[in-house]
């Protein structure tokens, strides 16, 4: 498409173009206006904040101004309360000045007691570890008696067996005992009897010797003293049977190991009461001499036994009311 030519063309091109620069100007200053616009909408609104930050902050100044405020007041009631409670407890520490010093003498006593009891305190814990050492040792030596209580506790039992035995078996050598005894009393009275017997057939033999034939009477008189010597002889052996008899059994042996009270002396078991003397056993009231046993009443001289009555001069044995003269007994 063509433009046709106009004789204003120039003239419009021109206004156009002023007017086309006009806008551009225009233009360039409405963005200018505009970016000045944003620049006081921005700063309006830091402003506006700035400004809320500042009533807020009075806001808050007015408020501890009230607090403030309202603290004077409370402090200035506090102070004249505190005012009136000062003039009281001037007063009243006025009036404790006095006890002051009782109280201050109060202390020294309670803090030296204090002292006494910590002292006393510690001397007591020196006691009680003293006191627990020796319980402890006294457990110990209790354990230790616990231990031997129980071996002596079988051991007494063993023994309590043993004894059980060993009274059975004294029961029985008591038994053996009093029988012997009386057989040795029994075996005694007839020896006696027999000297009675041989000295009145020694005083016969001496008036047979005298009146009768010598050979005659004599060989009755030895005959006489034969049969009486052999019966005292055998009631000797009877004795001497019975002694051997009333010597400890083999089976006592075993008891005499275990048992209590009754000592064991070369060899031979004495039983209560007895005595051991040269490997011989004498019981209560006998003695033994030079190797010979008395009984109760008699007495043992030069290797003789003499009974109660009887004495023993130069080696002769004289009895109740006989006399010895140079050797030669004579009867009354």
């Amino acid at each position: 498409m063509s433009v046709k030519w106009h004789p204003l063309l120039p003239s419009v091109v021109q206004e156009y173009e002023a007017l086309q620069r006009q806008h551009d100007l225009a233009t360039v200053e409405c963005q200018r206006v505009q970016e000045e616009r944003d620049q006081a909408i921005q700063k309006l609104n830091e402003f506006q904040q700035v400004s809320h930050m500042v009533i807020e902050e009075v806001n808050a100044i007015q408020e501890d101004l009230e607090v403030e405020r309202s603290c004077r007041q409370t402090v200035e009631i506090l102070a004249s309360k505190l005012k009136r409670q000062n003039r009281s407890l001037k007063r009243k520490s006025m009036l404790l000045m006095t006890s002051i010093a009782e109280l201050r003498d109060e202390l020294d006593r309670v803090l030296e007691e204090k002292t006494q009891a910590l002292v006393d305190v510690d001397a007591m814990q020196g006691r009680l570890r003293d006191t627990r050492e020796e319980l402890l040792k006294e457990k110990h030596d209790n354990s230790v008696l616990m231990g031997e209580t129980v071996k002596q506790k079988a051991l007494l039992q063993k023994y309590n067996r043993v004894s059980v035995f060993a009274v059975e078996e004294f029961e029985v050598l008591q038994e053996n005992l009093s029988l012997e005894r009386d057989l040795r009393t029994e075996a005694e009275r007839f020896a006696r009897e027999m000297l009675v017997e041989q000295k009145k057939l020694k005083r016969q033999s001496q008036l047979l010797v005298q009146s009768a034939a010598p050979g005659q009477a004599l060989q009755e008189a030895l005959r006489e003293v034969a049969s009486l010597t052999q019966e005292v002889e055998t009631q000797s052996s009877l004795l001497a049977l019975l002694r051997k008899k009333r010597d400890v059994p083999a089976d006592i042996q075993l008891v005499a190991q275990g048992s209590a009270g009754e000592p064991e002396t070369h060899g031979v078991t004495t039983y209560p009461g007895e005595v051991e003397t040269h490997g011989v056993t004498t019981y209560p009231g006998d003695v033994e001499t030079h190797g010979v046993t008395t009984y109760p009443g008699e007495v043992e001289t030069h290797g003789v036994t003499t009974y109660p009555g009887d004495v023993e001069t130069h080696g002769v044995t004289t009895y109740p009311g006989e006399v010895e003269t140079h050797g030669v007994t004579t009867y009354p």
